[in-house]
């Protein structure tokens, strides 16, 4: 038996975007193609054993999710093709409830969790607020800097420019810009 040697030696992370935001241009595979080169590279393991090693994580783009059709495969004659939201249907198909049963997902806990615990709307968006407020305020002050990477953003001018992305949490979006001052 080999005796084999575990480590976590770079945890790391890209900036978070928005839903449609600054890293839509970036499919999933050009993120994780960042942080693989930034682990190999802070790590100091020799690319040439990357065979020996193992990178595990795991990377998502929202934004870059497709549309698709089940109608394809045997062709359409005529008529029109139904494309369906890998977004709407991605647990609907992964977890059938014939199957599964039924699986509770983020949206069902959160209330299932409201309604147990008799948490208003309100507060529940009161704590929203403050956690991003908290985030933004940790980004702000350098408390990412270590683990997160800039990625290279391709710009819409044409000429191949490229905008690093750094920020993590934007002080003016999502939530925090409904509930200014809360």
């Amino acid at each position: 038996m080999t005796d084999r040697r575990v480590a976590i030696v770079s945890p790391l992370r890209t900036p978070v975007g928005r839903f449609l935001g600054t890293l839509t241009p970036l499919p999933a595979e050009a993120l994780a193609a960042d942080i693989i080169r930034a682990v190999v590279e802070r790590s100091g393991v020799d690319p040439q054993r990357i065979d020996d090693v193992v990178l595990a994580g795991g990377v998502e783009s929202m934004s870059n999710i497709e549309y698709y059709t089940t109608a394809m495969r045997g062709g359409a004659r005529s008529g029109s093709v139904t494309l369906y939201d890998r977004l709407d249907r991605g647990r609907e198909r992964s977890q059938p409830e014939a199957r599964f049963g039924h699986i509770s997902g983020m949206i069902e806990t959160a209330e299932n969790l409201a309604r147990e615990y008799q948490i208003s709307r309100e507060a529940s968006d009161q704590y929203a607020v403050q956690s991003h407020q908290r985030a933004h305020a940790a980004a702000e002050g350098g408390r990412f800097r270590d683990e997160m990477i800039p990625v290279r953003v391709p710009q819409r001018r044409g000429d191949g420019g490229y905008a690093l992305e750094t920020m993590c949490v934007g002080g003016g979006q999502g939530i925090a810009a409904l509930f200014e001052g809360a």
